[in-house]
């Protein structure tokens, strides 16, 4: 029996094998699965077709044509072969965008190419040999016709290798294996025609490529690990983007900001009008309010993530509570609707923690019980429980609204409860999903009792440190007096840049101002000074050449970066570039200075 006969014959049962189990596992009904079920289907003829060419070279005398129409037949399932796996390659790599819908054209393009191909193969001549040596039969085919067929072969793989280099596509590693699968076959036809010249095709050999590509690739088990690599990389690509146009929201909103709250500040600390100081005080807590509810809906990672760290600070319980309400009270709107505030006495007047997170958390569930309340009344209930230096809250929000019909919905994602009843009611569904959130990350959890028709109850509990006035004294919050200072401060708009200023001013710190980062350089060549202010991105210059440029005109300048990237990590970021502090806008006292005495402490 001839070496080729055998080698077929393996190459077959393996075939069989793969297709058997292949058609036998579900799959997703893709071009791609398509596409290497054609090669599987392709390579089976092709060996059928080989060992029937072998058969018939020794009766080529009595069956001249029949040789012939087989033999090009079994060329033309050799250059389909190569052209399906080249059209594979291509579809992976192709732009989803832009060829979206447009899949019919690589079947075309596929039939059209090997029309052509058809037309010359069975146009050439072919020769037939059988050569004995001492490992049996030698059978081949030679001529201008299996000559073509490679040049043909080799030219589409080195195609495919050139598209493969130019492309820029995340399935790059598919068309690499594809690819390398379909050169390692094709090589060792090259090393069987090293050893026997008149060797050109051996299909049992380039058959092997299809068998290895279903164990690398094309395995349904190895489609499913690869689909979901490719739907994480879209994922992260999807949300990387998401980060970046929310970021960038966040800073425009934060930066127009921060004139509100600086010079309402200001006119609250020099006014003598207590009308005014009163209403400067609604618009400063409603800026707050604004900054702190634009952070978490717009840092989605606060409803897909519970990575955000907690900013624990020592406040006044019981004003932070009145405050919260009065802002909160204005969602009644003239209806009569009585607000009733009911907090525990026993407890502490100073507590330890998040308060900024517990004030959006109770204005989230006032305004919802606010909105969707019509008449009767909404209570606000506090009750605690001391144990050490420990306090237990429990806090409540009861009305005698609309109630809830379905509460298995309630915390759906931009999903708004009875919309068609209650289409008047602005909201966008989220506010209680980021209620949740904000609850499950201070460690307790919100439970919800409702009756259709008669109202409903919001129910959570945290647990915060409790204070003293002796921490009050030594907060690290307190004013550091920085007389005999010098600093610039470096910001694009006017308006911040004048807000920074005038905000800055209090702590005796002498101030010069400007827009570019260039135009700072040339101050800092003309002068010394302590500080620097620096808006990171005001400019073409990248923030750690901007400061590694500081550092050149004195070590123990101090860089700060005062910018309104809020987003999770910004202040590792940017300590970790080598910046001496980070200060986000708009300023707020106590965060400049807690930052302030972190930096020049003693």
């Amino acid at each position: 029996m001839s070496v080729t006969l055998v080698t077929e014959l393996f190459s077959f049962i393996f075939l069989l094998i793969i297709v058997f189990v292949y058609l036998g596992k579900k799959k997703l009904n893709t071009y791609d699965n398509a596409f290497y079920i054609a090669i599987l289907f392709i390579s089976i003829t092709g060996l059928v077709l080989e060992f029937v060419d072998t058969i018939l070279i020794y009766y080529r005398d009595s069956y001249r044509l029949l040789c012939d129409v087989i033999n090009n037949l079994y060329m033309l399932c050799v250059v389909s072969y190569v052209l399906m796996m080249v059209t594979y390659i291509l579809y992976i790599l192709r732009d989803r965008k832009k060829t979206k819908n447009k899949e019919v054209y690589y079947g075309v393009m596929f039939v059209v190419i090997l029309l052509i191909e058809a037309i010359v193969i069975s146009a050439l001549p072919n020769e037939y040999h059988i050569n004995e040596s001492f490992i049996g039969y030698e059978i081949y085919v030679d001529g201008a016709g299996p000559t073509f067929c490679s040049i043909v072969c080799y030219v589409e793989i080195v195609i495919a290798l050139f598209y493969i280099a130019l492309c820029k596509n995340k399935s790059k590693r598919y068309a690499y294996i594809s690819w390398s699968i379909l050169a390692l076959a094709f090589g060792l036809v090259i090393l069987a025609r090293f050893i026997y010249p008149g060797v050109t095709f051996l299909f049992s050999i380039i058959s092997y490529g299809t068998i290895i590509m279903f164990f690398i690739v094309q395995s349904p088990d190895a489609r499913k690990v690869n689909l979901l690599k490719d739907i994480k990389e879209n994922t992260d690509e999807i949300n990387n983007k998401k980060m970046e146009f929310l970021s960038n929201i966040s800073k425009e909103m934060r930066t127009a900001l921060q004139p509100v709250v600086v010079l309402s500040n200001d006119i609250i600390d020099n006014s003598s009008n207590k009308e005014l100081k009163e209403n400067m005080n609604n618009i400063l807590e409603a800026s707050y309010l604004l900054m702190d509810v634009t952070k978490n809906i717009l840092d989605i990672n606060l409803i897909e993530d519970s990575s955000i760290k907690l900013n624990e600070v020592l406040y006044e319980f019981e004003k932070e509570m009145l405050l919260t309400t009065k802002m909160s009270s204005s969602y009644i709107n003239n209806k009569p609707i009585n607000f009733i505030i009911d907090i525990d006495k026993n407890v502490p007047f100073y507590l330890y923690g998040d308060v900024v997170k517990i004030k959006q958390i109770i204005n989230n569930l006032l305004s919802n019980a606010f909105k969707y309340t019509e008449s009767g009344s909404v209570t606000f209930t506090v009750r605690a429980n001391t144990v050490d230096n420990k306090c237990t809250l429990t806090f409540e929000v009861k009305d005698t609204g609309i109630g809830i019909e379905d509460t298995s919905r309630l915390f759906t994602k931009f999903d708004r409860m009875d919309l068609d009843k209650n289409s008047s009611i602005k909201g966008t569904g989220l506010g209680l999903v980021i209620t949740r959130n904000l609850i499950n990350q201070l460690g307790g959890d919100l439970k919800v009792e409702s009756v259709y028709g008669s109202g409903s109850t919001f129910t959570f509990t945290v647990t915060q440190g409790v204070g003293n006035s002796c921490e009050v004294s030594d907060n690290p919050n307190s004013t550091v007096n920085l007389l005999g200072k010098r600093a610039i401060i470096c910001d694009n708009n006017k308006f911040n840049l004048n807000a920074s200023k005038r905000f800055l001013e209090k702590y005796n710190i002498s101030l010069v101002t400007c827009l570019k980062s260039d135009m700072m350089f040339d101050l800092l060549e003309k002068e010394k000074f302590d500080i620097v202010f620096y808006e990171p991105y005001l400019d073409s210059n990248d923030p750690k050449y901007v400061l590694r440029k500081v550092k050149n005109y004195g070590d123990n300048i101090k860089v700060i970066a005062l910018t309104s990237e809020v987003m999770n990590h910004a202040r590792e970021k940017y300590l970790s570039e080598g910046f001496d502090g980070y200060i986000f806008k708009p300023l707020i006292k106590n965060n400049v200075n807690k930052e302030l005495n972190e930096i020049f402490k003693e």
